[in-house]
């Protein structure tokens, strides 16, 4: 009986732990990362064309070399549909470095708004 119960512990904890991310980017100013911040914000703006790039730095006064970075681009556009409505396409990409581990991620996301 202890035996199993530990068993399917381990199992419990063992799945709980392949869904956990540790590591997200992170900007001072987030809202000047419209689609990083909320990807329904695919082509709200008072332009047709919006072009975004973002670089943190961070803990470089105590790490040096070793500090952590992130990088995001990100592109959307808006096309008009009839008078009123409009079609939002856009995508991001970025990338996270982090430590003397150099541990990174790099992701890239389509967004689509009607």
């Amino acid at each position: 009986m202890k035996y199993t119960r530990k068993v399917v512990l381990t199992l419990v904890a063992f799945a709980v732990t392949l869904s956990v991310f540790a590591q997200d980017i992170h900007f001072s100013q987030f809202y000047m990362s419209p689609l990083n911040l909320n990807p329904a914000m695919t082509g709200v703006m008072n332009c047709k064309n919006r072009f975004i790039a973002n670089y943190r730095n961070q803990w470089a006064g105590a790490l040096q070399a070793n500090a952590y970075n992130t990088y995001s681009m990100s592109y959307d556009q808006k096309t008009p549909i009839g008078r009123e409505d409009y079609f939002g396409i856009g995508g991001t990409l970025w990338s996270d470095v982090a430590g003397e581990s150099r541990f990174g991620t790099t992701q890239g996301r389509l967004s689509l708004l009607q």
